[in-house]
């Protein structure tokens, strides 16, 4: 993606760009409603609890998808999987989480909590999304 691009690799430019920015809004979005109570009640109803994140997930893993059909290249290629992939596990490691951490109270008797998924879900896979997130947005400006 160059300064020597036709119509449809401009297209496909500003759709990656207008993708990432969905991207980069939803996880704002999801750490205000997470960590602002007043917000939790307004942007997470109960019935709909997990839309948020599952929508997040897809729209990550669509970001991985809409750069492997398109004609990325080099560390923009790089820094969009990265932001694509950790957006997509965040989710996954939080119902892995969960999964282990029930199958481990049932099958012990006790109360049991599984560190690996949980410390993804919270620490690793955010910072690897601002990192990737942030890269990216630098490379497109270097590209132009």
């Amino acid at each position: 993606m160059g300064d020597r691009m036709g119509g449809a690799e401009k297209s496909f430019e500003k759709k990656t760009k207008y993708l990432l920015l969905v991207l980069i809004i939803n996880f704002f979005l999801l750490l205000l409603a997470i960590y602002v109570s007043l917000l939790r009640d307004i942007l997470i109803d109960d019935e709909l609890f997990l839309l948020p994140f599952v929508l997040f997930c897809f729209l990550g893993f669509l970001l991985v998808y809409w750069v492997r059909t398109g004609k990325v290249e080099g560390e923009l290629k790089k820094n969009l999987n990265l932001t694509g992939y950790s957006a997509g596990l965040i989710f996954v490691s939080v119902v892995l989480h969960n999964l282990t951490s029930g199958i481990g109270m049932v099958l012990l008797n006790k109360d049991f909590e599984e560190p690996l998924f949980f410390l993804l879900a919270t620490i690793v896979l955010p910072l690897l999304f601002v990192v990737g997130s942030l890269k990216s947005i630098q490379e497109f400006r270097r590209l132009h």
